[in-house]
């Protein structure tokens, strides 16, 4: 399915508007199927479109056919901002113009985030012009263009007459083209589901598609904390909006990477995977020095601690020492970790690193191992749209305690299973077996059995697409036991995750072959 996006170089905040469109392409590639477009209004080479080129975007050049009667009609703020905001109405005619056949096409706004995939549900939407969300939830007759669903032969039909209101109009409407689409099409456009045009303010919801930041914007970050946005979207700018920014923000810092977990050049061969990790010779000192710098621990930050230090008090309670988790060493007891940072021993630091990165696009995900909650609260912070169903066999008196911890702070998040894994993922599998799992972290029992069973199961729940984080392969019998699905090809190593020099955990794509797999 094809998505445009449209911009105009000369418009307001130009540079910001640059940073929200490369977010919003990096996550529709990261999230969805979609081809994407980009109308542009100015010059043909320059940073952002060499970007956009780079990132597989297809680019039009083009200019609203209104330019001189806004010049003539508007003030210049006003002018500049029409000549971007009329460009989504070209799209009929730039698929005429460019012999693109397609029926439906998605538009959205620069200032969105894909977070699932919209290609499944926008394929069941039958429109006889397009389709869109409520700019406001207690009007219902009014549409938010910031997101449309378009019919692209009705849209040509009445695109010369569309184009003429406009002009009779001087293009002078309330919010621009958003005025223009509710009076041209009035009563004769459909509804999306509000997931579709998900904004940044409201409670989090797993079910969203795209998260549009309507109104305050995640690159205002200090003109909203010095109040210099304008008045009324202050109180947008809530809990909701600055977990969606922190989402946002970390995507913006992926922008020059390569498209993650694109998996079509990884090798599953042993010997290979242990040549590419050795091409570059350096001592072991300066590689852990590189890839660990305490500033990039993700669980650095202050208002992560605060949930962390919560949920040891929770788990202290019981004057149990820990079992060792992604945070602490084994043995620990409550004065050593009750309110204490992360210990920041390599393999550690690598883990939570990998955690956070493995697990930021993703929507689903099983723990076999909850242990005492450290890693899933990890996941549950540093992802505020992933839903976490967790396993274990409840041997620490600590560890049903830190669940109800995360049940009562990540409602309709977290979601915990008490019972031996090998007995509770079948259940899962046969009473909710629609359910499926884009991230698989396999921590359990450490028996060769055991883990072979876990894994072998997890694959069983596996999305496409979908990853498994297998732990403690420092343990010789437990990194022999992931080569084995590598060689048979049920496993595909992630190169980005590389464990040289510290063997800390693996973590690979699942290459689903459901008629072969068996449990041990």
């Amino acid at each position: 399915m094809k998505w445009f996006f449209a911009l105009n170089e000369a418009g307001p905040k130009f540079a910001d508007i640059s940073k929200m469109v490369k977010v919003a392409v990096l996550t529709a590639r990261q999230n969805t199927s979609l081809e994407a477009f980009c109308i542009y209004d100015g010059q043909e080479n320059n940073e952002l479109t060499r970007w956009l080129e780079k990132n597989g975007v297809k680019l039009i050049f083009h200019r609203t056919p209104h330019y001189e009667v806004f010049k003539k009609n508007m003030a210049e703020r006003s002018f500049k901002m029409a000549c971007g905001a009329y460009l989504r109405v070209e799209i009929p005619k730039i698929m005429e113009i460019n012999s693109i056949a397609d029926d439906y096409v998605l538009y959205t706004d620069c200032d969105v985030m894909f977070v699932g995939d919209v290609v499944e549900y926008l394929s069941s939407i039958k429109c006889e012009y397009l389709a869109a969300a409520l700019e406001n939830p207690t009007k219902l007759d009014f549409l938010n263009s910031g997101v449309l669903y378009m019919n692209v032969k009705k849209q040509q039909e009445v695109y010369e007459d569309f184009n003429q209101f406009i002009k009779d109009n001087n293009g002078i409407f309330s919010s621009f083209d958003q005025g223009a689409y509710n009076q041209f099409f009035s009563k004769k456009w459909e509804r999306l589901d509000s997931m579709m045009n998900w904004r940044s303010y409201w409670k989090l919801n797993t079910n969203a598609k795209i998260i549009h930041f309507h109104g305050p914007k995640p690159t205002q970050v200090q003109a909203i904390k010095e109040k210099t946005i304008p008045e009324h979207q202050l109180p947008l700018a809530n809990q909701f909006f600055w977990q969606n920014t922190k989402v946002w923000e970390n995507k913006y810092e992926q922008r020059e990477e390569p498209e993650s977990l694109n998996f079509s050049d990884q090798n599953s061969n042993h010997e290979q995977d242990t040549k590419l990790n050795n091409k570059h010779k350096h001592s072991k000192m300066q590689e852990i020095e590189q890839k660990l710098e305490t500033s990039s621990d993700p669980t650095q930050n202050p208002d992560f601690l605060k949930s962390l230090f919560e949920l040891n008090s929770v788990i202290a309670e019981t004057n149990t020492p820990l079992e060792g988790n992604i945070c602490y060493l084994n043995g620990w007891t409550s004065d050593m970790f009750q309110n204490t940072p992360p210990c920041n021993a390599p393999h550690l630091v690598l883990k939570r690193k990998n955690l956070v990165a493995a697990t930021a696009n993703r929507r689903r995900m099983l723990e076999i191992g909850f242990n005492g909650g450290h890693s899933a609260l990890i996941t549950l912070y540093h992802n505020p749209f992933i839903e976490l169903h967790c396993v274990d066999i409840c041997r620490h008196s600590y560890t049903e305690l830190a669940a109800k911890f995360l049940q009562k702070k990540y409602p309709n998040r977290f979601y915990f299973y008490k019972g031996d894994s090998r007995d509770v993922l079948p259940m899962i599998a046969v009473k909710n077996r629609y359910i499926k799992f884009d991230v698989l972290h396999v921590d359990g029992g450490h028996g060769g059995n055991i883990c072979r069973t876990d894994i072998s199961n997890s694959i069983r729940l596996a999305a496409n697409n979908s990853i498994l984080i297998l732990d403690d392969t420092g343990a010789k019998h437990i990194l022999n036991i992931y080569w084995e699905y590598v060689r048979f090809g049920y496993l595909l190593p992630i190169k980005k995750f590389a464990n040289d020099p510290i063997e800390a955990h693996r973590i690979a794509q699942v290459i689903l072959k459901p008629e072969e797999i068996s449990t041990f």
